[in-house]
């Protein structure tokens, strides 16, 4: 029987198997774990580092480099943004514990990094100057870190939520809130804030719409000591180029 490829009656679906039209799914991974466990009243964007993320500044030329000396193959894909918010990507393959520059592409956003060949052994960084942008932990092949940039001339759809977080008793209360900046007029919102206890998801029922150029960071912080806690979000991302 052959096979269709075709539309079926399901967008979501569809959205896919990449058949909406300049269209295209984005999830939004976030854990934080051990050294990286949200910290009380300090909202942490949850990544593979013991810090909030913080976005370059400028369009930066990257290395990747291996915390173990074995991983001398392991080729990454970086997806990222250009310092005009396009999309652009680059690989790199790493040589162990000395640095490799990333060449023909700096990058002013990257929102993953994703191990294409080999298994790496060790935690790979994405750095520039001694800090780090994108982290890979060892086993797990790809970045998960709760932060998107929208491309220009694209919009983002929010479509669901999910947030957990748990501490040694599993009753302590967490708090999720969502920071976003539109980079074009330099606004930041933190909104969205809401307490919750080991499991949050939001479903909506009408997306949340990023308007391109804008920087999203999911973020959580315990009510007391420490938790371990994880975002996960999905969304569309649509070609709409914006007149203003």
């Amino acid at each position: 029987m052959a096979r269709s490829y075709y539309p079926v009656e399901d967008t979501f679906l569809n959205a896919s198997r990449g058949l909406i039209k300049d269209g295209d799914v984005v999830n939004i991974f976030g854990k934080a774990l051990g050294t990286t466990s949200i910290v009380t009243t300090e909202y942490r964007t949850p990544w593979e580092v013991a810090s909030d993320y913080t976005f370059p500044a400028s369009a930066l030329t990257m290395s990747a480099v291996s915390s173990s000396v074995s991983d001398t193959a392991v080729t990454l894909l970086i997806q990222g943004l250009d310092a005009n918010f396009l999309e652009v990507s680059a690989s790199v393959t790493t040589n162990g514990t000395t640095p490799v520059v990333i060449t023909g592409q700096d990058f002013f956003r990257i929102n993953a990094v994703i191990d294409v060949s080999g298994n790496a052994v060790g935690d790979i960084s994405i750095t520039n100057g001694g800090v780090t942008y994108a982290k890979i932990l060892a086993g797990t092949g790809r970045t998960q870190a709760a932060i998107y940039t929208v491309p220009a001339g694209h919009c983002f759809y929010l479509y669901r939520i999910d947030a957990f977080a748990t501490d040694s008793n599993g009753g302590k209360a967490a708090f999720f809130r969502n920071y976003v900046k539109n980079n074009k007029s330099g606004v930041a919102f933190r909104v969205a804030e809401t307490q919750f206890y080991q499991n949050m998801n939001i479903q909506r029922r009408f997306p949340f719409k990023y308007d391109e150029k804008s920087d999203i960071k999911l973020q959580l912080k315990s009510s007391s000591g420490s938790i371990d806690g994880s975002i996960f979000a999905e969304g569309l991302l649509l070609s709409e180029p914006l007149t203003n």
